[in-house]
């Protein structure tokens, strides 16, 4: 599992109990950006998100695929837990 640690520190300080965030952009916080949110990373297998892409492309977790966007990741929100 990739982003263990990263994906620890920002599901503590930005997702609440209800397993959701708030939009966060990507460079304002301190994330190993590919790690942190990819397929199979820690916050992939708990939570669906939601990320933007500078290209315009936005996914779904829910719904697509994660290399659907392939350019910059410049925001992600969590929107809500796997196990719900």
């Amino acid at each position: 599992m990739r982003g263990v640690k990263d994906g620890k520190v920002f599901e503590n300080k930005y997702i609440n109990e209800n397993g959701q965030s708030e939009r966060i952009e990507i460079n304002k916080i301190d994330s190993n950006e590919h790690n942190t949110f990819c397929k199979n990373s820690y916050l992939d297998n708990k939570y669906y998100m939601k990320k933007e892409y500078k290209n315009g492309t936005i996914v779904d977790t829910r719904y697509d695929e994660h290399k659907k966007g392939r350019t910059k990741l410049m925001y992600v929100t969590i929107i809500g837990n796997k196990n719900d």
